[in-house]
């Protein structure tokens, strides 16, 4: 696998047959076993459903009538099936093998698991009492709602995975340490959350999830950790997955330092995976880091899919053409330069992700025309970005490209206009340096030329997104909102469908095959644009293979520092990001040619008060069925 891997840093491009070889090379074996139902249950079902035509029995009464006809063989746990009936793919559960698309992966030996054939578990899902048979998901109003499971009831299996028994299963929820020089500055701006607050919102998504979700018999347990050390201190974030791991036993953890700061330590997640232990993170490390660690690396984007868009996105739309909106008059009658600023780590992933986007930009004719990066140190911050931005300038740089956390923006943006220097700022949607609640605090005369793409879905009111509308629907009253609530919610419903797609099996290779079966969902995949597209496995959609990753898709955005509307905290205020087309949303190779149309407020939301007709999620009653 790491000789397969490095042909990805070599800027090497698979097909198809040579990928499904590498990943064959990497799998230990080709174990599988496949689970048939008994007839008894079935009919039991059936003669439910059919005599009580007018309400579904609920799923503890299906749970009973399953152990009265299943009786002590009822022991023998089964993976679960996605409904077939009105399913949103239309396609039935595969049972492939590795290399096709949501085929199962091998597991080594003694990691026993299995992905259940479509027809009887299928039928079985779509009959459970939580099955919405027109969407073959969960009754739960959201897009991210599971597809549906089939009943299950009786042992669970036990310890099936260190962090798991027949009653829990424990994840550890890893808090940031900004270090003092930021945490002030974040408290200055009220763009910092107290660890009070982000964990008693994460234990309601927790008991939200929770209800809903199928977690065969288990309990969810949080445990929150927070960092001994600050974001780009290796040994600190080394120490503290050993704690998770070993005194903690956690079989999954969520968040860790890259989460929070991409470019910082990425051993948190190594160690964690290096004692077999499933870490989710957000962003900041190489794809080759997950695909070398599978299936203990889960991310939302990692940087090798984010920097693929975006320099499709300036090979296509930016590169050989003016710098039109510079600040200036000398630089907008120059052919655009490029100048990376991104943010160096001890590891030396950053640098690897950002020679992987000067390969890709390549392909397009484009170039750097400089490269520097900066060290994660606040207290230096504005020194490093007064020598970065008068190197630029120096050079005629007419555009910056902005590869880092959300805190150094604010610093070079001060520093360019001390410094009489207007050049455009283009966005590549990493860490944060997308947002509303951020953009505020940079330097408006500078963030007045930013444009660029997100990974962000077109902005929605706080009450209209998922981590509010959905503890409203469960708990009956709103949130507190927090800066990192997406980020917060996003975290613990990958624990949660992960645990809910993997079946009573439970281990860090049932949670990659389930999470391999999930179908694509929303975004470009769906025509959603306040709705990101999602999917994981063999999707077909990158030059690498399989996609331990989430998100798949793009908006392009540019800054208006005169709108005026709620940032992410619902804080009203002025400056909102532009979303182009209404925020139409982009999958790799869908990029246009032509130059973006930043700064033309025609066809452009800062932030939807209705969701779009396709976005609406479908609307249950409350209800719980566990």
């Amino acid at each position: 696998m790491r000789r397969w891997a490095s042909s990805i840093r070599a800027g090497g491009r698979k097909s198809a047959p040579d990928i499904q070889a590498g990943y064959r090379e990497w799998a230990f074996g080709n174990i599988w076993a496949r689970y048939r139902p008994f007839i008894a249950t079935v009919l039991v079902i059936l003669l439910i459903a059919l005599f009580a035509p007018g309400q579904r029995p609920t799923r503890q009464e299906l749970r009973s009538a399953q152990g009265a006809a299943a009786g002590e063989s009822a022991a023998q746990p089964a993976g679960p099936g996605v409904s077939e009936a009105g399913s949103e793919t239309g396609v039935p559960l595969p049972t492939g093998t590795a290399g096709t698309a949501g085929g199962q992966a091998t597991q080594p030996p003694g990691a026993s698991g299995s992905i259940a054939p479509s027809g009887d578990r299928g039928q079985q899902a779509s009959l459970a009492p939580d099955c919405d048979p027109a969407t073959g998901r969960i009754k739960f109003p959201s897009w991210g709602a599971p597809p549906c499971v089939p009943l299950f009831s009786g042992p669970n299996g036990g310890a099936t995975s260190p962090g798991v028994t027949k009653d829990e299963i424990t994840v550890a929820i890893y808090l940031a340490n900004w270090g003092p020089a930021l945490e002030a500055m974040l408290r200055q701006a009220g763009l910092l959350d107290s660890d009070e607050d982000i964990q008693s919102t994460a234990r309601g998504f927790a008991e939200l999830f929770q209800a809903h979700f199928e977690t065969y018999g288990r309990k969810v347990k949080l445990v929150f950790v927070k960092g001994s050390g600050e974001a780009n201190d290796d040994a600190a974030a080394k120490a503290d997955a050993i704690k998770v791991a070993s005194d903690i036993k956690a079989f999954m953890s969520i968040g860790d330092p890259t989460s929070t700061a991409p470019g910082g330590s990425s051993a948190y997640c190594e160690e964690l995976a290096a004692r077999k232990v499933i870490c989710v993170g957000l962003l900041g490390v190489p794809v080759e880091m997950l695909l070398e660690n599978a299936p203990y690396m889960l991310s939302v984007l990692s940087w090798n899919p984010l920097l693929l868009q975006v320099a499709e996105y300036i090979g296509k739309r930016v590169w050989g053409h003016p710098a039109r909106w510079a600040g200036s008059a000398d630089l907008k009658a120059k052919r655009r330069s490029l100048g990376l600023v991104y943010m160096e780590n001890p590891s030396g992933t950053s640098k690897q992700a950002m020679d992987f986007f000067e390969r890709e930009l390549s392909r397009y004719g484009a170039k750097l025309d400089d490269r520097v990066s900066y060290t994660y140190d606040y207290a230096t911050a504005q020194t490093q970005s007064t020598t970065i931005i008068a190197r630029l300038k120096a050079k005629g740089i007419t555009s910056i490209v902005l590869a880092g956390e959300p805190i150094i923006p604010a610093f070079l943006t001060r520093a360019a206009t001390e410094q009489a220097y207007y050049p455009e700022w283009i966005i590549t949607g990493s860490g944060l340096t997308d947002t509303r609640a951020f953009g505020r605090i940079y330097d408006q005369q500078q963030w007045s030329h930013a444009f660029g793409i997100s990974v962000l879905p077109a902005a929605a009111k706080l009450d209209l997104r998922d981590s509010y509308r959905l503890y409203a629907w469960h708990f009956g009253k709103s949130p507190k909102p927090l800066n990192i609530m997406e980020v917060l919610y996003g975290g613990i419903w990958i624990a949660f469908t992960s645990i809910h797609m993997a079946g009573p099996n439970l281990t860090p290779f049932t949670v990659r095959d389930g999470l391999f079966r999930y179908p694509r969902t929303g975004g470009a995949h769906k025509g959603m644009i306040t709705y990101w597209g999602f999917s994981w496995g063999h999707n077909g959609l990158w030059p690498w293979d399989p996609d331990y990753d989430l998100l798949d898709d793009a908006t392009e955005i540019w800054w208006d520092p005169n709108a005026q509307g709620p940032d992410e905290r619902n804080s009203s205020g002025n400056g909102m990001f532009r979303h182009v087309d209404g925020g139409r949303r982009y999958l790799p190779g869908q990029w246009t040619s032509g130059e973006p149309r930043a700064f033309d407020p025609k066809g452009t939301v800062t932030i939807y008060t209705e969701l779009p007709p396709q976005d609406r999620p479908p609307s249950y009653e409350h209800k719980h069925y566990r």
